[in-house]
């Protein structure tokens, strides 16, 4: 008899994704603390809205030619037609060159028509915005060589390797009282270090360097991909640039709510970028039962490892600021946590739309993008006025909820998604259990000292009620037990102990399983 095993490859991608985003924004928060509690509010507002402007501008300047070049050189070195791709490359380049530095400029000018920097240094700030918009931007085009190669490893490393030395002279910057003007100032240096390397890499294999390419036939391919790249940048930014209307200190507490949320969407992004392959293997190899029984499956674990960790996060949402930024940001609570609170509502999202992505419905999945986007701005332009950044936090779960729901409508339609609503129940029930007891130990025994104590609590009654609803079920151990090596079966004993069921039951089910 054929023993059912776990799929330690879809585990392995998931992992290995939700490592590498946890350690990139794992910096990227640490450092944001810092910088938080070295700037003024008004100065850290000003630095959100030249982060959020750069991650905008960089997603379109290069009008979805980056992405075209990528799918281009990939199918010409499949051809082997090295010549092809050369010229496909260095044809996207100077196209992608032209358009960045007209719309980065075109940005910069908007910046210094309205005085942005008005609070910093405005002599030089306005230089180094274009000259930041223009590197960060190019840095994404040229990477597109290498990711055409299918060198992403390659780009990895460079990317990283200039994101932890720029972060570092951030911090440098900032506690030196270099402000916004030294912070964009370490941000280019760390550009110009990323781009050299991946330059250095590339040019040999883009030599010869020829322009023999359509470059009218490049931008008739790339135009319509700039929509889907501006949609998704808007997705996460297009908020903050509005409550940038509202005053730099406003968007500051913005900035410090969402940047959690950013954090702890490393979650999503994994489960989109790990799953996606298995998915669409799964939905061109199963049948629709089969491939809806699937996601049944995913979303069951989905839902039982994210809530402890949302819920976690909203109820100790005020202790977590404090030790990050520190005590100027405490509005941001509310605001992190009405958001957060809609990411674990609508946590089965990236799965559902990793699997309309697999089925090949990319556009339906733009429309239902495009709706939420709406939404979340035309509440936020409604009701800031008078509700103030909650209109922004509820604007933001909005976005999610809608997103949610027509997800929900259009898969089961399309392909029949089926959800484990058992786990969703049991799940949701431990986490809210587990959210009220972090409130009251807050409340109560406030100290932040204890901090790693609530995080045991919490981590102790969330599968303490786990246990007491039966949640985990025999056939669950008994996969785990059979995927595992013998020095490793201890573990099956410790989640039996865990979650109350009996190891010698295993074992006997196993071995009748066997001598079937």
């Amino acid at each position: 008899m054929t023993l059912k095993k776990i799929n330690f490859t879809l585990l392995g991608n998931v992992g290995s994704v939700l490592l590498q985003q946890l350690t990139i924004y794992g910096i990227s928060l640490i450092t944001f603390g810092v910088i938080a509690r070295v700037l003024q509010p008004e100065l850290m507002g000003l630095y959100a809205l030249v982060v959020s402007s750069v991650s905008i501008v960089s997603a379109v300047a290069n009008l979805g030619i980056k992405r075209f070049s990528v799918r281009a050189i990939s199918g010409l070195e499949a051809l082997s037609n090295i010549k092809g791709r050369i010229s496909v490359f260095w044809s996207s380049i100077l196209l992608s060159t032209l358009f960045i530095a007209g719309i980065s400029g075109l940005t910069t000018y908007i910046f210094k028509y309205f005085n942005l920097f008005s609070i910093s240094n405005p002599n030089l700030d306005i230089y180094l915005f274009f000259t930041l918009l223009f590197l960060y931007s190019m840095k994404l085009t040229i990477s597109g060589g290498l990711e055409g190669l299918k060198l992403f490893h390659r780009v990895t490393v460079y990317v990283s390797s200039g994101f932890l030395l720029y972060r570092i002279m951030m911090i440098y910057a900032a506690v030196a009282g270099y402000g916004v003007t030294g912070i964009m100032l370490a941000w280019c240096i760390g550009e110009v270090f990323s781009i050299v390397m991946i330059l250095r890499d590339l040019i040999p294999r883009y030599k010869p360097i020829s322009l023999d390419t359509n470059v009218s036939g490049i931008i008739k391919e790339s135009l319509p991909l700039t929509a889907s790249d501006a949609v998704l940048a808007s997705l996460d930014w297009a908020d903050r640039i509005v409550i940038s209307v509202y005053g730099y200190t406003s968007l500051a507490i913005f900035y410090v709510a969402t940047t959690g949320v950013t954090f702890l969407s490393a979650i999503a992004q994994a489960i989109y970028s790990g799953m996606l392959p298995h998915l669409s293997e799964a939905f061109h190899t199963f049948s629709r039962d089969g491939f809806s029984n699937e996601i049944k499956q995913i979303s069951r674990y989905i839902l039982l490892f994210t809530s402890p960790i949302y819920m976690t996060a909203v109820a100790l949402a005020q202790p977590t600021i404090l030790i990050l930024v520190g005590p100027d940001y405490l509005p941001a609570t509310i605001v992190f946590q009405i958001i957060v609170l809609s990411l674990w509502i609508t946590s089965l999202n990236p799965l559902l739309h990793t699997a309309l992505i697999a089925a090949g419905k990319n556009l339906e999945l733009m429309y239902i993008m495009v709706i939420s986007l709406l939404i979340d701005i035309i509440f936020l332009l409604t009701f800031y006025p008078i509700l103030g950044l909650i209109a922004a936090g509820i604007a933001r779960g909005l976005l999610l909820a809608t997103s949610f729901s027509l997800s929900i409508l259009i898969s089961q339609r399309i392909i029949d998604v089926d959800i484990d609503m058992d786990a969703l129940i049991k799940s949701y029930l431990a986490a809210g259990i587990m959210t009220a007891v972090l409130v009251l130990l807050w409340t109560f025994i406030r100290s932040l000292s204890l901090y790693p104590l609530y995080l045991g609590a919490g981590f102790v009654v969330y599968f303490g009620t786990l246990r007491l609803l039966k949640t985990i079920k025999v056939e669950e151990i008994i996969t785990l037990h059979n995927s595992i090596p013998d020095k490793f079966k201890w573990i099956t004993k410790l989640i039996c102990y865990i979650y109350g069921i009996e190891y010698n039951r295993i074992i006997e089910v196993i071995e009748s399983e066997v001598t079937e």
